[in-house]
């Protein structure tokens, strides 16, 4: 018989083993997943309760007081006033200190005299550092040593405890409107005790009146001569005497107070009026105010002599003339003297 193949039957492929679903472990993986949810939603809202009630709360401010600084007392403010109305300014000092006035100069002392600030004055028409270099005649006063300081908001120069005169000075030099003004203090042995007294006074000087020019001839004397018909001022410390002899044509001598040096003739300066010619002498011509004035230093005189020569037609001439002088060498405080003399000129008037 033949042999016939038979088929052979497929078998199914093999399934892998699927281990069997515990139920119980399922539900409790959901139930902690669950609870930790539930957690942090409990955290959250938890957290948010209490910020929200921390922010609730009112925030008190610490508040730092602070104590204004007491203002300082004004040691001056009980002092007295000293004005003067000729050269614009006021200053104050002390009330047991004193004061002393003169021409050009005012002292504010204290009573034993150990403390005396000396204020003078003049017209210039300089500024601060050539006034200070042509008129001081110390030479350690120039402008290249002075300390920048401030008067009254003027800018001015200080030179503090300088070997000038006797024993020694401070001074402090500023000019206002064509007028300068020198401040000066001996610097004795108990300087130091009254450097806040001079720095106190200082801080009180005041110019009265900023815009106005200064008159230092305002409240001086006046000469008048009514044969002649003028008149002329001079400072109010000198005194006036008539001609010395008959044979002197001078019709008045204005002497000055003040004197320079020691022996039997110390310099001293004085004005002699006389009514003369024009001389034949090297002239210079200026004009003062409406008047034509001729100068000149070369007239024979024992001390030498800066005269003037003033006429208003040409024709009548009226002399004043300054002594001593000597142009090239000059006698003590020869440049203070010809500013006044200048000034004496300046009030010269014949009568109309």
């Amino acid at each position: 018989m033949d042999n016939v193949s038979q088929p052979i039957p497929q078998q199914a492929p093999v399934q892998p083993e699927i281990p069997p679903t515990n139920s119980n472990s399922n539900w409790l993986k959901t139930l902690a997943i669950g609870f930790g949810i539930v957690s942090i939603g409990t955290a959250i809202a938890v957290g948010g309760y209490f910020l929200g009630t921390k922010n609730s709360q009112p925030v008190i401010e610490s508040k730092i007081v602070v104590q204004p600084s007491p203002t300082p007392a004004d040691e001056t403010a009980n002092w007295k006033t000293y004005t003067d109305k000729n050269h614009l300014y006021s200053i104050r000092y002390p009330v047991e200190f004193t004061t002393t006035i003169s021409d050009s100069k005012s002292n504010v002392m204290d009573a034993s005299g150990a403390f005396n600030l000396a204020i003078s004055t003049e017209l210039t028409n300089l500024d601060l550092n050539s006034y200070v270099d042509q008129k001081s005649s110390c030479s350690e006063i120039n402008s290249k040593n002075g300390i920048s300081y401030i008067i009254d908001s003027k800018n001015s120069l200080r030179f503090e405890q300088t070997p000038c005169g006797q024993t020694g000075s401070t001074d402090i030099y500023t000019i206002n409107n064509g007028v300068a003004y020198h401040f000066s203090i001996a610097t004795q042995a108990n300087y130091d005790s009254y450097l806040k007294t001079l720095n106190q006074i200082l801080s009180t000087f005041k110019f009265t009146n900023q815009n106005q020019t200064v008159d230092p001839t305002a409240n001086w004397k006046t000469y008048t001569n009514g044969s002649l018909k003028f008149s002329v001022k001079y400072p109010n410390s000198w005194n006036e005497k008539g001609p010395i002899s008959n044979n002197d044509n001078t019709l008045v001598y204005l002497n000055a107070n003040e004197s320079f040096g020691q022996g039997p003739e110390p310099v001293k300066y004085y004005v002699w009026i006389t009514a003369d010619n024009l001389p034949n002498v090297k002239l210079t011509k200026e004009s003062i105010g409406e008047y034509t004035v001729y100068k000149t230093n070369e007239l024979p005189s024992r001390s030498g002599a800066l005269n003037a020569f003033i006429t208003e037609d040409g024709k009548k001439y009226i002399s004043v003339s300054l002594t001593p002088y000597d142009l090239k060498q000059p006698f003590p405080s020869q440049d203070k003297y010809v500013d006044i003399f200048n000034q004496i000129l300046s009030t010269f008037r014949f009568a109309n």
